[in-house]
């Protein structure tokens, strides 16, 4: 038994062709596994029976596979770091608040980490729960933005290219109106519809496409808009998102390298929105900045120690069962140092993000103005204080050495 385990070490080190022993730190950005339509699940025009028991932009139990499978492909090539027992201090797991995230990090939690030994709690149930965390952030991409961000969302619906994103679509518009039986007033409502388009086509056994859209060209060109407003809506929100997520990723590497985090591996279950906003800000090879990454597809950041120099390599899984592939970092030849990496763009922290993306209502500016006045009115007063404090003071000096002069006995004398 020993040696056959040996033995399949060796052929998946070997099958690999990757060497980790140089490895510091991970981070995964991995896509959910297949959902429902995020809005439509069926159009207007179709029978409503057809969508009982089916949730938008929830997991299929399909989806819940491919990230179960992505969790033992995770598992044969970093299990050897990450360890086979769950370790609270050296894993954290970030999600959205989207369902599919988090129901796709628990899925993939469930074959990257069975409970070992003492960790089974149940003799019938090889499942441990591992926490999850929420990040919202994460949400906040292409689209997305749109449910999160006002502040945002009003500076892009201001911006010319947004407007005029979908003039050249109007004859595609009316032909979704007329036969889905839905208004599509702008070009958000418009890509949600042609993501029931795109997610139904892979699921033609559970939620077939009406008759009108289910033609191989109309799909392939439904898909190819769709991929095409993601482009250009991303490319718009790029400064920020970009920044925020490049400042997560440099963060986390500078905390281990100095010591500050225990962590060495993180996990994130995000969009194909957030895999294509690295990817752009980044400017990696070109397919992942134009098209949408599949379902349970990963970009790792890889910290190594090389020679005791912090390299950063990127690394792309765009199949279950495909291979893996070193992706050139655009402007840090390889080996990419840290300490170039980390230099490369612009970085915004969560609370500058927060404030691009909600900015300050009313209330808040009412509430900031007023603070303002009264910390105005008690730094007056304390001036005020201090001055009449000082001036006290200098009469005290002033008339206790008239008390000294007046019983002075030589002075006296001469008074007298």
């Amino acid at each position: 038994m020993l040696r056959s385990l040996v033995v399949l070490l060796f052929l998946t080190l070997h099958a690999s062709g990757e060497d980790l022993s140089t490895l510091q730190s991970v981070q995964i950005f991995f896509r959910h596994g297949q959902r429902y339509p995020s809005t439509y699940v069926i159009f207007p025009s179709e029978d409503p029976k057809m969508a009982d028991g089916k949730v938008h932009g929830e997991l299929t139990t399909d989806g819940m596979r491919q990230e179960f499978n992505l969790g033992q492909n995770l598992r044969e090539t970093y299990g050897e770091f990450i360890g086979e027992r769950y370790n609270s201090t050296e894993l954290l797991v970030m999600t959205g608040f989207d369902n599919r995230t988090s129901a796709s990090a628990l899925a993939m939690l469930a074959a990257l980490l069975p409970p070992q030994e003492d960790q089974i709690f149940h003799d019938r149930l090889m499942w441990q729960p591992i926490p999850v965390h929420s990040e919202p952030i994460l949400d906040m991409v292409s689209f997305g933005s749109f449910d999160w961000c006002p502040a945002l969302v009003k500076s892009v619906r201001a911006m010319p290219e947004f407007q005029h994103m979908d003039d050249n679509y109007t004859k595609m518009v009316s032909y979704y109106e007329k036969n889905g039986g839905i208004k599509i007033p702008d070009v958000f409502v418009f890509q949600k519809v042609l993501d029931s388009v795109k997610t139904r086509s892979d699921m033609q056994d559970v939620l077939p496409l009406p008759t009108w859209a289910n033609d191989s060209t109309f799909i392939n060109h439904s898909i190819e808009v769709c991929e095409g407003l993601h482009t250009h809506f991303i490319d718009l929100i790029l400064g920020s998102t970009g920044a925020w997520h490049f400042d997560l990723i440099v963060e986390n590497i500078r905390n281990r390298i100095h010591s500050n985090s225990l962590h060495k591996t993180y996990l994130f279950a995000v969009h194909d929105a957030n895999i294509m906003t690295m990817a752009k800000y980044l400017n990696l090879p070109s397919d992942l900045q134009t098209t949408l990454c599949p379902y349970a597809a990963y970009i790792a950041f890889e910290h190594h120690n090389i020679e005791g120099k912090d390299v950063v390599k990127v690394i792309s899984h765009m199949h279950l069962n495909g291979t893996r592939q070193e992706l050139a970092i655009a402007d840090c030849p390889s080996p990419c140092l840290f300490s170039t990496f980390r230099n490369l763009k612009k970085k915004m922290n969560t609370d500058e993000f927060t404030g691009t993306c909600r900015g300050f209502n009313e209330e808040a500016n009412v509430i900031c103005q007023e603070k303002v006045t009264m910390i105005a009115v008690l730094l007056i007063i304390v001036l005020v204080l201090f001055v009449a404090f000082i001036g006290s003071l200098f009469a005290c000096f002033w008339y206790r050495a008239r008390l000294r002069q007046m019983t002075d006995p030589e002075r006296r004398y001469i008074l007298q």
